[in-house]
């Protein structure tokens, strides 16, 4: 198994999370399994083993905590939910309800939210 020769797969993990974070940056997921020598289906499976997620569901952690994090700006929410990859706005509210249980627009509208999201390590 190729990935045994990667001591430091947290980091790893993260590295490619970040990559993943929209389907833009395929090419860096791409060349980040190049790199290591490993297929994208054996990258796959090495995220499922050590995190018990799916490299999908970083993807969209990943994602949304973003999206939170712009929530303390004062850029319209259409707007955030295109510099994040959404669809939409509804699609972007749809993912704050079932992630966070409010929509993007409470979440701006809660002190304790943003302060959250402020905190370093939260992205």
């Amino acid at each position: 198994m190729p990935w045994r020769c990667c001591p430091n797969v947290p980091a790893l993990i993260r590295a490619l999370t970040e990559a993943m974070a929209c389907l833009a940056d395929a090419s860096r997921i791409a060349a980040a399994t190049r790199q290591l020598g490993l297929s994208e289906r054996s990258l796959e499976r090495l995220v499922m083993r050590q995190t018990g997620r799916t490299p999908g569901y970083w993807k969209q952690l990943a994602r949304i905590r973003r999206a939170a994090r712009a929530l303390a700006g004062s850029a319209a929410l259409a707007d955030i939910a295109f510099a994040h990859c959404y669809a939409d706005q509804a699609q972007m509210s749809r993912d704050f309800q079932r992630w966070f249980g409010v929509t993007p627009s409470s979440f701006r509208r809660d002190p304790a939210l943003l302060a959250l999201v402020a905190a370093p390590g939260f992205d």
